[in-house]
């Protein structure tokens, strides 16, 4: 009986081994004309999973490879992995390339670059023909390095299009620990005809076209990313781009990231450098390029830290939301650009350097920290309008407000100051309830106000024109200081609207030895020395007296001057 059941056991192990070595025979065997002809079977599907101590070890020198393991093989200087499954790979390979084609099966590959140095002066060093998703794992403490030639093309569907040191056609992953340099010479750097995603590594990309481009998105939640690109530093031709973490540094020749969808930023440290910065403005625009910091369909910024140094606009989309972490940007065109709607909600923002700071065709501002500089119009915003309810502005620029609708400020504090000489408000109509604005300007009452008065604000017109950095204290009738001020640039003129003064009640500008007091009502009241002067002559008053002069929303002067009994030094 014992030997009857070791026997039935000996002849169970054979034929297993025998089944298995069939199969493998099969599946590395070229396909027979008999083979082609049969009906089509379905894709096998390989149950894999990372597999680092089983992983099969591809050792490169020179032109040739070693091959431990099955599931890959080598011919010519090309190593080929035909099977879903683990593979390290090690060594240098001076002219040849690592191509993953798992056209038989379905599965993951992992590659692991433990000091691999491969270029390929044909094509793409590391190429994905086929894979349900290719894995890229950095080894820890490594230094790794992709570089294809310079004159190639990759079949792309119907078309030949220029390649990439790192080409996949399938979607792609890189993670570990270690450090690779991509080098692509004949047009980009990293490019998946699916999506790209970078989760940890330390990555350094130069390339001639595009740093890094993916066809349904790019996404970073990890990792060290440095990109140098004569085209774009990350664009997408379908999808978007999305990052969470990590840190990115990008100089690029055209758009810091281009999207053909969404950009969105909800954490990580982005530091981009477009177009060689604002000083390249001219160049740029006389070669009509694009050279953006962050461009897409819609711009979304929600955490993180974001600081971008442009030719062209700084954020660019149809429409551009900020909701939280720190924008900083300097920009030789617009620093915030929307086709539609610009929305802030919280977030700090700091514009250091632009043509217009924010130009779109609505505005709401709800919260957050803005500080912003602009050689033209600070806000520039067409028909739908600018809301304010909240945080707070600080602008100077040529005109600070410009709005083709309506400017209802319920919220917040805006201090705008105009450097040019034109009005610094130009609206259709304007409220102040909640909020608190102060402009200062550089010109007299009728030029400030040629778009119209702003109702419910005092409009003081200094005796002599301050300097920068002056203190200016704001009090009510019993010198309770409300607000302390100071401009940003020279100005003769201070208007200040809120909705926390009262109608009817008495407040004085003081600057240096001099102080101005009008009274608050629903129109508009103009504070000047040179009336208190002239009407203390012709009474021969001792002392001289603040004055004012009340004007309607229309911008029209009231017919007589009413006298206020507020001294001021002489």
């Amino acid at each position: 009986m014992k030997k009857t059941l070791t026997t039935v056991l000996i002849f169970a192990v054979v034929l297993a081994v025998l089944l298995g070595a069939a199969y493998l025979a099969e599946r590395f065997t070229a396909s027979t004309d008999t083979e082609a002809e049969a009906e089509p079977t379905a894709v096998p599907v390989i149950a894999n999973a990372f597999n680092e101590e089983g992983a099969v070890t591809i050792s490169l020198s020179g032109t040739e490879a070693h091959i431990s393991g099955v599931g890959a093989t080598a011919s010519e200087g090309v190593v080929t992995i035909v099977y879903p499954g683990t593979y390290r790979i090690t060594g240098q390979m001076t002219d040849g390339q690592l191509l993953v084609n798992c056209e038989d099966y379905n599965g993951a590959v992992y590659i692991i670059l433990d000091g691999a140095d491969i270029a390929c002066s044909t094509g793409p060093a590391l190429y994905v023909a086929q894979a349900d998703e290719t894995v890229i794992v950095l080894a820890e403490g490594t230094e790794n390095t992709l570089q294809d030639g310079t004159d190639y093309t990759i079949q792309e569907g119907q078309t030949q299009q220029s390649g990439a040191a790192l080409y996949s056609a399938d979607e792609i992953v890189i993670q570990g620990e270690g450090a690779l340099t991509v080098i692509g010479q004949a047009a980009d750097g990293i490019r998946s005809k699916d999506g790209l995603t970078i989760e940890a590594g330390s990555l350094s990309v130069t390339a001639a076209d595009d740093g890094i481009q993916g066809s349904d998105h790019v996404t970073i939640t990890g990792g060290t990313v440095t990109v140098a690109s004569g085209g774009d530093g990350i664009h997408t031709t379908e999808g978007s781009v999305m990052v969470s973490g990590g840190s990115l540094i990008i100089a690029s020749g055209g758009d810091g990231v281009d999207a053909a969808a969404e950009v969105s930023v909800a954490g990580g440290t982005l530091d981009i450098t477009a177009g060689s910065g604002p000083e390249n403005y001219a160049a740029i625009a006389l070669a009509d390029k694009s050279a953006k910091g962050l461009k897409g369909t819609e711009i979304l910024i929600s955490d993180g830290t974001v600081t971008i140094s442009a030719a062209d606009d700084g954020l660019h989309g149809d429409n551009v939301t900020v909701s939280g972490g720190a924008v900083t940007i300097a920009t030789g065109d617009d620093a915030l650009r929307a086709d539609g709607m610009i929305t802030v909600t919280e977030g700090v923002i700091t514009v250091t350097e632009s043509y217009e700071a924010m130009e779109g065709a609505e505005a709401v501002l709800s919260g957050g920290a803005l500080s912003m500089a602009a050689e033209t119009n600070g806000m520039d915003i067409g028909t739908g309008g600018l809301t304010v309810s909240g945080g707070s502005i600080a602008l100077t620029a040529s005109r600070p407000l410009t709005v083709d609708g309506e400017v209802l400020l319920s919220g917040g504090t805006l201090v705008l100051t105009a450097t040019g000489e034109k009005a610094p408000l130009e609206f259709e109509s304007i409220a102040v309830t909640g909020a608190t604005l102060t402009v200062f300007a550089n010109v007299d009452a009728d030029v400030f106000q040629e778009s119209g008065a702003v109702p419910g604000s005092m409009l003081f017109i200094l005796p002599t024109a301050v300097e920068a950095g002056t203190a200016m204290t704001f009090a009510d009738i019993r010198d309770t200081e409300l607000f302390t001020l100071t401009p940003d640039a020279s100005c003769s003129a201070v208007l200040i609207a809120s909705g926390a003064l009262a109608q009817g009640q008495s407040y004085t500008l003081t600057v240096g030895e001099i102080s101005l007091t009008g009274t608050l009502n629903a129109d508009c009241i103009v504070v000047t020395y040179e009336a208190a002067y002239a009407a203390n002559a012709e009474t021969g008053a001792s002392g001289e007296m603040g004055a004012s002069r009340e004007m309607d929303a229309s911008g029209e002067m009231g017919a007589s001057d009413e006298m206020f009994a507020a001294p001021m030094a002489s």
